[in-house]
């Protein structure tokens, strides 16, 4: 008997799992909701931005990459027609269970409504109100990390054969406080 209830606890243990994980890189399992995990104040510890765009003028194909990296408080942004600038950066953002965010960016701040773009189970992306990418998944969110990733793509279409196309990656890393 007790073999019998050894071997369904650890089956709802093994069925049960799979289910807490949402994200990529979510923790394998968490006694936590991702709404609990999710509320409170995150410091933004690391940014990574890469940015492609290849452009078509003239009969002339050329590619050019501009990236944005965050380390140690330092943005440094790379780009082929500017020199490196590197300027003093953080950003902390606070989650209210109730659907408001405050987030301040180098000391300017800003304040507005978030929630589950898809509510149902898998709550994988997150909306915001205001001054903010809605194209945001989580990757990871576990009591202490969260990670959040931005992907973009915009084509335009100048003149006859002239095109400009751009491919950004944006991966953000925060640390609960």
């Amino acid at each position: 008997m007790n073999r019998i209830f050894a071997a369904l606890i650890i089956l709802g243990i093994a069925l049960g799992t799979n289910a807490c994980k949402k994200g990529e890189d979510d923790p394998f399992i968490s006694l936590a909701s991702r709404n609990s995990r999710l509320t409170g104040t995150w410091e933004l510890v690391s940014y990574s931005e890469v940015s492609t765009t290849d452009r078509m003028q003239g009969g002339n194909f050329t590619t050019e990459e501009r990236t944005k990296t965050l380390e140690n408080g330092n943005l440094t942004s790379t780009s082929p027609y500017a020199p490196n600038t590197v300027i003093a950066y953080s950003s902390t953002l606070t989650f209210y269970k109730e659907g408001i965010y405050e987030a301040t960016f180098n000391g300017s701040s800003n304040q507005g409504t978030w929630w589950w773009k898809d509510a149902g189970k898998s709550k994988t992306s997150i909306g915001f109100s205001s001054n903010f990418s809605n194209n945001i998944i989580l990757y990871e969110l576990s009591n202490k990390q969260m990670v959040w990733q931005i992907d973009s793509y915009n084509e335009d279409l100048m003149f006859e054969n002239d095109y400009l196309k751009t491919t950004t990656t944006i991966t953000y890393t925060y640390q609960k406080q």
